[in-house]
């Protein structure tokens, strides 16, 4: 797809907590549209990429964070808008969604799910613009 998305990701609390029904419900509306991979487990393990993102930043020199240039949250943003990337590329092989002409301006969300929370604290640094996470609890 050219076009710009922005990322919804659908966390479940536990299997079995409504991701994929979410998932379903949203992925039939005209500016949504679903990812090929189906359950990802991208924060899981997002602690390694903070702890890479710390690690690196310190050998950088101090010129470019004093002056704002670098810093972990920057890098982490960076590596966040891969992923989010990497996510959006699973779609161009995917039927093109077809989006009635009165909503063609509207920018199209992609969605993904994982009944895993995992590396929520991470969110907001790997995916501080453009993304947003829907936090399921069954009870």
């Amino acid at each position: 797809m050219n076009e710009e998305l922005s990322t919804c990701f659908i966390i479940g609390v536990s299997p079995r907590s409504g991701t994929n029904y979410l998932f379903n419900l949203l992925s039939r509306h005209p500016q949504c549209v679903a990812g090929s991979f189906g359950e990802v487990a991208l924060l899981r393990h997002s602690a390694l990429l903070v702890d890479y993102a710390e690690r690196v930043v310190t050998t950088w020199t101090d010129s470019w964070l004093e002056n704002g240039i670098v810093s972990v949250d920057g890098l982490l943003a960076k590596l966040g808008n891969g992923l989010a990337q990497f996510l959006a590329s699973s779609t161009a092989a995917s039927a093109p969604t077809v989006i009635p002409p009165e909503d063609s301006a509207r920018k199209k969300i992609l969605l993904t799910k994982t009944p895993d929370v995992r590396g929520l604290q991470n969110f907001s640094r790997l995916f501080p613009e453009n993304s947003r996470a829907i936090l399921l609890v069954r009870d």
